[in-house]
Protein backbone atom coordinates (compact mmCIF):
# COMPACT_ATOMS: atom_id res chain seq x y z
CA UNK A 1 0.00 0.00 0.00
CA UNK A 2 1.30 3.42 -0.85
CA UNK A 3 2.14 5.77 1.72
CA UNK A 4 0.56 9.02 0.33
CA UNK A 5 1.55 12.78 1.70
CA UNK A 6 -0.84 14.67 4.23
CA UNK A 7 -2.70 17.64 2.39
CA UNK A 8 -0.56 20.83 3.51
CA UNK A 9 -2.82 22.82 0.61
CA UNK A 10 -4.42 24.80 3.83
CA UNK A 11 -0.57 26.23 4.57
CA UNK A 12 -0.84 27.97 1.30
CA UNK A 13 -4.60 29.08 0.96
CA UNK A 14 -4.04 32.66 1.37
CA UNK A 15 -6.60 33.86 4.72
CA UNK A 16 -6.26 30.72 6.38
CA UNK A 17 -6.30 31.24 9.61
CA UNK A 18 -4.56 29.37 12.70
CA UNK A 19 -4.72 29.31 16.14
CA UNK A 20 -1.25 30.77 17.90
CA UNK A 21 -1.23 30.64 21.65
CA UNK A 22 -4.71 30.51 23.67
CA UNK A 23 -5.66 34.10 23.35
CA UNK A 24 -4.52 34.46 19.54
CA UNK A 25 -4.79 34.03 15.84
CA UNK A 26 -3.19 34.53 12.89
CA UNK A 27 -4.10 34.14 8.93
CA UNK A 28 -1.88 33.32 6.23
CA UNK A 29 -0.68 35.95 3.20
CA UNK A 30 0.70 33.98 0.48
CA UNK A 31 3.78 35.42 -1.55
CA UNK A 32 4.77 33.90 -4.86
CA UNK A 33 8.70 34.07 -5.02
CA UNK A 34 9.22 32.40 -7.65
CA UNK A 35 9.68 29.01 -9.69
CA UNK A 36 10.42 25.57 -7.86
CA UNK A 37 12.82 22.92 -10.36
CA UNK A 38 12.72 19.78 -9.46
CA UNK A 39 15.27 17.91 -11.98
CA UNK A 40 14.72 15.11 -10.01
CA UNK A 41 11.35 14.49 -8.55
CA UNK A 42 12.63 13.96 -5.13
CA UNK A 43 11.85 16.37 -1.76
CA UNK A 44 13.67 16.52 1.27
CA UNK A 45 12.24 18.51 3.99
CA UNK A 46 13.37 19.12 7.82
CA UNK A 47 13.32 21.25 10.60
CA UNK A 48 17.29 21.91 11.07
CA UNK A 49 16.78 22.49 14.86
CA UNK A 50 14.85 19.33 15.78
CA UNK A 51 16.47 17.34 13.51
CA UNK A 52 20.42 18.14 13.42
CA UNK A 53 21.90 15.19 12.14
CA UNK A 54 20.97 12.94 14.86
CA UNK A 55 19.17 10.13 13.81
CA UNK A 56 16.19 10.42 15.64
CA UNK A 57 13.69 12.15 13.47
CA UNK A 58 13.45 11.37 9.74
CA UNK A 59 12.92 14.22 7.39
CA UNK A 60 9.71 14.03 4.77
CA UNK A 61 10.28 12.52 1.63
CA UNK A 62 7.82 12.51 -1.31
CA UNK A 63 8.41 11.53 -4.99
CA UNK A 64 6.79 13.86 -7.59
CA UNK A 65 6.71 14.61 -11.36
CA UNK A 66 9.67 16.35 -12.32
CA UNK A 67 9.90 19.47 -13.84
CA UNK A 68 8.80 22.95 -12.49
Amino acid sequence: MPITAPDYSRYFTDGTSFACGRDLTGSLSVVRVGELTLATGQVVACDPFVYLGSGDVEPFTVAVEPGH
